[in-house]
């Protein structure tokens, strides 16, 4: 790999290099926004053209305007630029959600560069993984509850609140309270909280009070590297996995639709 920088504008990795991945050679040289905004100057510079040598009557027929002029067309065109970026920055995020699937990250560091969402994401397709039924909680129900996991041991099936907290600022006891508190509003038999942070003492003792499960970014870590089979070999970096995406999709020529599909190692 060549050398990696980030792009000033919007703080992402750009690549530098020739990437040959699975027989074939791709060329990036700019991060994914920086590659959006090239492909909207080209279409403005090729629609600026057009209208400097143009009656405007296409204008019009167009988009039915009496008096169609220069400067209003533009307005239309970057309001559509605009929307389409919108799409773009939703299929980066697609991208970024079948990433992480194929390529679970297994380091600390990685996993607190996942979004909220994200690790949401993570942490269902980790318990689905070690035999859970998993079920995300709806967010208009305004309780702190994110996943429910459930297993059937010895003929009883057991209801799990689980709050995750992915970010590097300690738990307290506030949180341990609040996930005790819905667990009960929710009738569910246990709660626990996962962080890639650490809980304070205080936060601690409350839960071990309350019987409310913790797991630490330790505690994380070992159940990930328990259960998270990876061959760091035969494994893409996003840069790599985007690459190709850049150079072959067209964005934003083609629409796309996308499948929804369950969370999965």
């Amino acid at each position: 790999m060549g050398s990696k920088k980030k792009c000033s504008r919007h703080k992402e990795t750009k690549i530098e290099t020739l990437l040959t991945i699975e027989n074939k050679t791709y060329i990036s040289n700019y991060c994914f926004f920086c590659w959006v905004d090239q492909e909207f100057k080209k279409e403005m510079k090729k629609f600026e053209k057009r209208l400097k040598g143009s009656n405007l009557l296409w204008i019009r027929n167009l988009f039915s305007l009496d008096k169609p002029n220069f400067y209003e067309f533009e307005e239309l065109y970057r309001g559509h630029a605009n929307s389409e970026k919108k799409n773009a920055k939703k299929y980066k995020a697609e991208l970024r959600q079948k990433y992480y699937k194929k390529y679970p990250p297994t380091d600390l560091n990685e996993i607190l560069k996942l979004n909220r969402v994200e690790f949401e994401n993570y942490i269902e397709a980790l318990f689905q993984k070690q035999g859970f039924n998993v079920t995300k909680f709806p967010e208009d129900e305004n309780v702190g509850i994110d996943l429910v996991i459930a297993k059937k041991i010895k003929s009883q099936i057991t209801g799990t609140a689980v709050q995750c907290k992915q970010h590097k600022k300690s738990v307290g006891v506030s949180a341990i309270q609040e996930i005790f508190n819905d667990q009960h509003i929710c009738k569910y038999s246990k709660s626990m909280i996962i962080t890639t942070s650490e809980f304070t003492t205080s936060a601690i003792k409350k839960a071990d009070d309350l019987g409310v499960e913790l797991w630490d970014k330790t505690k994380l870590m070992e159940e990930i590297n328990r259960t998270v089979k990876t061959d760091n070999n035969n494994n893409l970096s996003w840069d790599e996995f985007l690459a190709p995406h850049l150079v072959e999709d067209k964005f934003p020529n083609k629409k796309r639709t996308y499948k929804k599909s369950s969370s999965s190692f």
